[in-house]
């Protein structure tokens, strides 16, 4: 099994950030992956995709973990605990707006909708 997670977010984000599915708090991630750790073998995404379809091969206890977009805060969220329990884990950095120097137009919603403007100016 391959598990995808968009987003983790410090425990205390707002409700809005990880009510409509969009993240999930840290101590959420933290509860999942140990669950994981005691009842499966969490594997690099390589080790998984090495064992799928080999005879004999244990890859129905295999669980890889990834994470897409690789944004910083889901990234000083995660690896504490990664760390922590010993899991590797494929983080999908977003590249896509490296070219133009514009973020991606669903950045710019998700700022206007989860970030804190009062500083801004």
């Amino acid at each position: 099994m391959i598990l995808l997670y968009h987003g983790v977010v410090p425990d205390d984000s707002p409700h809005a950030r990880t009510c409509v599915g969009q993240a999930m708090t840290q101590s959420g991630f933290e509860r999942q992956i140990g669950w994981l750790a005691t009842h499966r073998s969490i594997v690099s995404l390589a080790q998984h995709l090495a064992a799928v379809g080999q005879a004999g091969s244990r890859e129905r206890q295999f669980v890889a973990i990834t994470l897409d977009d690789g944004y910083g805060h889901t990234f000083d969220c995660v690896y504490p605990i990664l760390v922590k329990m010993n899991a590797p884990a494929a983080i999908f950095a977003a590249t896509g707006h490296l070219d133009g120097g514009e973020l991606l137009w669903f950045s710019y919603l998700k700022a206007l909708c989860f970030e804190d403007l009062h500083g801004a100016v």
